[in-house]
């Protein structure tokens, strides 16, 4: 029998208030940790104080890469200072073709990672959003991120991240 998990609501619009393009409402466990960094644009979701589970919105930034599998390729950069043996399980970026005909390009990546961190094996589940407008040079990007230990991450990715990510996946509509 699954636990009925309570969820809480977190107005982005509030919370960032200074950001015209962040806004609307996402839900999150109400047992998790929230710690917001207005500066980088993050959000993150821990189980717990060891954040071994947790999910992290990276929200809507200006930049100028070109497309989603530029900007996963940063993040898992970034996540591979603390993590030296991370590699890629499996890769899927795809360019929505009714984009082009509005003279931008929208591509969405998705990124299975895994690797060691603390004596334990994580699985990290990456999606990557980039809207690129080429006559300006100019991107959208944004990013959700979730990790667990292995031998869990199914179970939380069934209960806990994939209702998060359809949370944030609506917004963007």
């Amino acid at each position: 029998d699954q636990p009925v998990i309570q969820w809480k609501q977190l107005d982005l619009s509030q919370t960032f208030g200074f950001d015209p393009m962040i806004t609307g409402t996402v839900k999150y466990p109400a047992n998790w940790a929230v710690n917001v960094d207005t500066w980088n644009k993050r959000v993150v979701f821990s189980e717990d104080q060891s954040g071994f589970t947790a999910f992290t919105a990276f929200l809507p930034v200006q930049g100028t890469l070109q497309d989603a599998q530029a900007y996963s390729q940063q993040i898992s950069g970034w996540l591979q200072s603390s993590i030296p043996d991370l590699k890629i399980v499996n890769q899927d970026y795809r360019t929505d073709p009714s984009s082009s005909q509005t003279g931008m390009n929208l591509t969405k990546g998705k990124v299975i990672l895994q690797g060691t961190y603390q004596g334990k094996v994580f699985v990290f589940q990456l999606q990557a959003t980039v809207l690129y407008i080429p006559v300006a040079n100019f991107s959208y990007l944004s990013a959700l991120l979730c990790q667990a230990p292995q031998e869990v991450f199914q179970e939380k990715l069934q209960t806990y991240f994939n209702p998060m990510f359809v949370a944030f996946d609506n917004l963007a509509q």
